[in-house]
């Protein structure tokens, strides 16, 4: 009889989330099995629960964001050996294995990040999906200079980067500056030190009424890139910052397009495994980023502990991430945003505690869409 290991589970189209028990999963011949250290919880999760999307079958663990140490390997790993810690992104929507609201997980060696020593578990399950997503973005949409070609422009090359708080933006907002281009991000204007602090030139107040305007005055109306994390207004309202022959990737939802000489580009993290090319493109991706990593020129998420457990901490912690509630602080500092975006907010699930990861939130213009 196999083993047995505790895991959260959609038994059906629709079904809710609830504690349970699976088969401990087998590594195939190039995956490890993680006993996962932390989870974190992200908006696609409970979008594919509520609206049976992204899933290949049911019973189905989701969950797509963790870290923790390897306990076995597959006959043909060569890279991570029983011991290693790691963190990555699994197959998303995949049974049998690949969600990582479990004990374990498998996880795919070509993908896996080795864990720096000075990070805690809890601070690198939030890397993966955000950097990920904010590479795809910027590297494979807008074509941007990697990082190691240390590309110099002669003049300032602006990228627009809307939702520069939220995870995914926060990393851009890195990754940008260290392909040297001079950033403008959106946020609170709370946030305005934190963004500069990772490196943006320019933070616009995103609940200003002329916050396109500033951005056209910066930029001399000669934007060539934007990157939208947050809704499809807010992409509509990015791209009338660009100039002709200008680029914008998204996220969360496509803009509407006023003019053909603008050019929009999805951004499409859960495909990886899918489409062997963009496989391959990602797995060069992150041999890129993993270094930047390591020598601390990419800066994590910020972490906020609170307890609970696997049982009851991730039903709780979903549940607040679809009502885009998160811990007193942000509560209290935050309504008004919270009122104007139907934000949601990146948690994380330790052993043995329940974590509001991430204060930087990720944005759902519309929680109905599916996507």
């Amino acid at each position: 009889m196999s083993q047995q290991i505790k895991a959260i589970i959609v038994h059906e189209p629709f079904g809710e989330f609830k504690f349970g028990y699976v088969d401990k999963p087998t590594p195939k011949p190039n995956e490890l099995l993680v006993r996962n250290k932390a989870v974190a919880i992200n908006p696609v999760d409970w979008k594919m629960q509520k609206y049976n999307v992204l899933v290949e079958g049911y019973p189905i663990v989701l969950g797509c964001d963790g870290a923790g140490v390897v306990e076995s390997v597959g006959s043909e790993v060569t890279k991570f050996k029983p011991g290693d810690a790691i963190f990555t992104y699994p197959r998303l929507g995949e049974r049998n294995g690949y969600g990582t609201f479990a004990e374990y997980t498998l996880y795919d060696e070509n993908l896996a990040f080795k864990k720096p020593e000075n990070l805690s578990f809890e601070e690198a399950s939030t890397i993966s999906v955000g950097l990920l997503t904010a590479a795809h973005g910027l590297y494979l949409g807008l074509k941007l200079p990697l990082p190691s070609k240390q590309h110099k422009y002669a003049e300032p090359e602006y990228i627009l980067i809307w939702g520069g708080a939220s995870s995914v933006g926060a990393y851009a907002v890195q990754l940008a500056r260290l392909s040297g281009l001079t950033v403008i991000a959106t946020a609170s204007a709370r946030n305005t030190e934190y963004l500069k602090s990772l490196g943006a030139e320019h933070v616009i107040d995103y609940k200003s009424p002329n916050a396109v305007s500033q951005i056209q005055a910066l930029t001399k109306n000669k934007l060539k890139y934007a990157f939208d994390v947050i809704s499809p207004e807010t992409a509509t309202l990015a791209t009338e910052t660009l100039s002709d022959g200008g680029k914008i990737a998204w996220t969360a939802g496509e803009p509407k397009l006023k003019s053909d000489k603008v050019e929009a580009i999805q951004v499409e993290l859960g495909t990886v495994y899918k489409v062997p090319d963009l496989y391959k493109a990602t797995i060069d991706l992150k041999e890129e980023l993993e270094p930047l990593i390591h020598n601390g020129s990419i800066k994590n998420n910020t972490v906020q502990l609170v307890s609970g457990g696997l049982e009851t901490g991730v039903l709780e912690a979903l549940k607040l991430n679809e009502k885009g509630v998160s811990g007193k602080k942000l509560v209290a500092e935050n309504k008004a945003l919270y009122a104007l975006l139907g934000t949601t907010v990146k948690f994380i699930i330790r052993e043995g505690y329940k974590d509001y990861r991430d204060w930087k939130r990720q944005s759902v213009s519309n929680a109905k869409e599916k996507s």
